[in-house]
């Protein structure tokens, strides 16, 4: 695979905006709102417990119709969440990140040191060519849903002519414009 020469320390957000296991869902919510940001790392000290997202308030508190300002992070967050050398060289972390389908990391040292977290958004600030990448990981969720995926069944490319048409009727086996007909 190609290497880009930008590590992950280049690009991640050091001191990344953390939180407590003890504290409330409620209380993280907040601390995202106030920052401006969509997961925080659970920690103790400088030693990474797991992450919470917004993704995790929705899924494990909202849904499930808990009580925020009684549920704690610690009983939400994920734990032994997926992390990332601060050495690893950009693209790798990208690729990474889709096989993943994650959009957030925190960077860890060998040791086990916090170091920073890294974010999609974080890699196209440094990196914006990478979009493609990014792209190529992610599924594409709800294709039936997505105006593009949908086209009608006369639509397409006729068979005989080679020309698209967006009136292609079936005749045998082929389908076929309305010229070719």
């Amino acid at each position: 695979m190609m290497e880009s020469g930008y590590k992950v320390y280049d690009a991640m957000t050091t001191n990344p905006i953390s939180t407590k296991k003890e504290v409330t869902i409620q209380e993280a919510a907040n601390v995202m709102k106030e920052n401006k940001v969509s997961s925080l790392v659970v920690k103790d000290n400088n030693k990474l417990l797991g992450i919470i997202t917004e993704r995790d308030i929705t899924r494990k508190n909202v849904a499930l119709n808990l009580d925020p300002s009684k549920t704690l992070v610690g009983d939400v967050m994920t734990k032994n969440a997926y992390t990332i050398d601060p050495k690893t060289d950009i693209v790798n972390a990208i690729k990474k990140m889709g096989d993943l389908n994650k959009r957030h990391l925190p960077v860890v040292e060998e040791n086990g040191e916090l170091v920073g977290m890294l974010t999609m958004k974080d890699v196209l600030r440094v990196q914006p060519q990478l979009f493609g990448l990014i792209y190529e990981g992610m599924r594409i969720r709800e294709e039936a849903r997505k105006p593009i995926w949908q086209t009608s069944k006369e639509e397409g490319i006729c068979e005989a002519c080679g020309n698209f048409s967006y009136d292609l009727e079936e005749l045998g086996a082929a389908l076929l414009c309305t010229q070719c007909k």
